[in-house]
């Protein structure tokens, strides 16, 4: 919870999805995703699932192709922020950086990983890191390793698509600094 990745809206996603099931509604998934959007606008994405360009608030969806299998290392610091909190900093920015959203789409398409981490933005790091020192310190943790990161939504986990063919005792080390540093530190691998 309040590590931007959408742990509150999956959950009511699976509640949604579970409760269409069980009482047997026959809901359809577009259904699904207005009665989910009034409980959040991430929702609807945690219903569909996959790779998904999320415009409007989050609750307009468009289908993209799948990731390859990458690994996805994430570090999440013992500090929560709450979206509420975050979304107040992006009201009184006074400007922010634009996420090249059309280059990002264009290198899903053409599964263009090494690009896509290279232009990668999101808009809150700049709201929020000057905030949240520990996340910062995620943020130069992964640095310190040559590997580029990105706060997941409003923070406060970072994570990095790394390469299947990554050295393995550089994720190792990581995860030892990491752990010496007392982050969290969990590693999977992208699906769909």
């Amino acid at each position: 919870m309040a590590a931007g990745l959408a742990g509150g809206s999956a959950d009511g996603a699976a509640v949604l999805r579970g409760l269409n099931q069980i009482w047997e509604l026959h809901l359809s998934v577009d259904e699904l995703c207005q009665l989910g959007e009034t409980l959040g606008a991430d929702v609807p994405f945690c219903i569909h699932g996959g790779t998904m360009h999320g415009m409007g608030k989050g609750e307009i969806l468009k289908k993209l192709p799948s990731l390859p299998p990458w690994h996805v290392v994430l570090l999440h610091p013992d500090v929560a922020v709450q979206t509420k909190e975050a979304y107040a900093l992006f009201d009184q920015r006074q400007q922010v950086e634009l996420v090249p959203m059309q280059e990002i789409i264009q290198c899903v398409y053409e599964k263009n990983m090494i690009r896509l981490v290279s232009i990668w933005k999101n808009t809150f790091e700049e709201l929020v890191l000057p905030e949240k020192p520990l996340i910062q310190k995620c943020k130069a943790l992964f640095s310190a390793f040559g590997i580029p990161s990105l706060m997941s939504g409003s923070g406060s986990a970072v994570f990095a698509l790394i390469a299947s063919d990554v050295d393995e005792k550089q994720l190792q080390m990581l995860a030892k600094e990491a752990h010496h540093q007392g982050i969290a530190y969990y590693r999977t691998t992208l699906i769909g």
